[in-house]
């Protein structure tokens, strides 16, 4: 168990700091670099900028200064296509694994954009963005399932060889996703359903280290747990911290954007939101093993990242200059952060910041 405090963490003096590099896409953009909607963006060893359009089923390379290099597959079902890019990362060798989830499949190129292989994928589960990935050992993370038991839902995950055979499953704890209702329409042969989610109330995340071991929380706790594939939690992290309130304001533009639930027939119960806000959003590692999470934030707010070190101790908040996306994760790489923020008019860009550690 490693309980931190956030007075524990480096001072101004010894503070890491992240500053704009390059800015790709945007509202301006209008070749290569104007973008659907990206959802996945990662930076490879040779420090390049690779970027998952999800809208236009391709990937695209950039130089670190936002030069266009290559873009890689196009939309349709055949080799070196894509049908529903979720996610990518890189292995161990070098090669780079697509998840293409409207095939299910994933599809490896090596460093020029060449399919090299592809691999069936054996889940049905479809999470965008992916997130799994590998270990440094070669393992490979994926979603293995979501079932529901009760009114809980069960997420597994599978850890594969570097053949992309299953090696173990670990179940997360199941979660009891709180909704004010459904509304049903249609007849029997296509029958719509949807769900009102109570707003600001607990969900998961995860994600794997470099070492294999997945990092688990619930939103509603700054509390993060290490786990090994036997089920172990062989390490707690917590951090003391002071979630945000949730407002009256926040209450009225629920209820506002919830209008369409009432006026099907669905009845909103004010009293079931949370009085505060999530602590977590997302959680994510460098190859070096440090831990990133990024607590709730609000739209058009430049994120503070808690980052803690191999072992789960606090080292201290880093201020992003810009505001970003809490997904997909941010990709950290060699002193470089990239993360994709979405502007006023909802249109993509990727962000690329150095990042600087004062010597000690």
């Amino acid at each position: 168990m490693v309980r931190n405090r956030r007075q524990d963490g480096w001072g101004a003096e010894r503070a890491w700091r992240l500053t704009v590099v390059s800015r790709i896409g945007g509202t301006e953009a209008t070749g290569p670099d104007a973008f659907g909607r990206v959802v996945d963006v990662g930076i490879d060893p040779l420090g390049r900028i690779w970027v998952a359009d999800g809208m236009q089923q391709q990937l695209k390379v950039f130089e670190p200064d936002g030069t266009f290099v290559r873009s890689v597959g196009r939309k349709g079902g055949g080799p070196a296509e894509f049908m529903g890019i979720s996610g990518f990362d890189w292995a161990p060798d070098g090669t780079l694994w697509v998840l293409d989830g409207g095939s299910s499949r994933f599809a490896v190129y090596d460093t020029a954009g060449r399919l090299v292989a592809t691999h069936p994928r054996f889940s049905g589960a479809s999470v965008t963005p992916w997130p799994g990935g590998f270990d440094r050992e070669g393992k490979l993370l994926d979603i293995g399932g979501m079932r529901r038991v009760g009114e809980e839902t069960v997420v597994s995950l599978v850890d594969f060889d570097r053949h992309a055979r299953p090696v173990d499953t670990l179940h997360l704890p199941p979660l009891r996703e709180e909704y004010f209702g459904k509304i049903t329409s249609g007849d029997a042969r296509s029958q719509r359903t949807r769900q009102a989610p109570v707003p600001f109330s607990a969900t998961q995340i995860w994600g794997m280290d470099p070492e294999g071991y997945v990092w688990y929380a619930r939103t509603d706790h700054y509390r993060l747990e290490r786990r090994s594939f036997d089920g172990t939690v062989e390490r707690v992290v917590e951090l003391q911290n002071r979630a945000r309130p949730v407002s009256g304001a926040d209450k009225e533009e629920i209820l506002r954007n919830y209008r369409w639930f009432q006026e099907a027939g669905g009845t909103l119960d004010p009293s079931r939101i949370p009085d505060r806000h999530p602590h977590l959003a997302n959680l994510f590692f460098s190859p070096e093993g440090e831990l990133w999470v990024l607590p709730t934030y609000f739209v058009g707010e430049k994120p503070l990242m808690d980052v803690f070190d191999l072992h789960g101790r606090y080292l201290g908040q880093v201020q992003s200059p810009v505001p970003f996306l809490s997904h997909p994760s941010p990709s950290i790489r060699a002193g470089r952060v990239a993360a994709v923020s979405r502007d006023d008019d909802g249109v993509d860009a990727v962000v690329l910041m150095r990042l600087e550690k004062p010597r000690r």
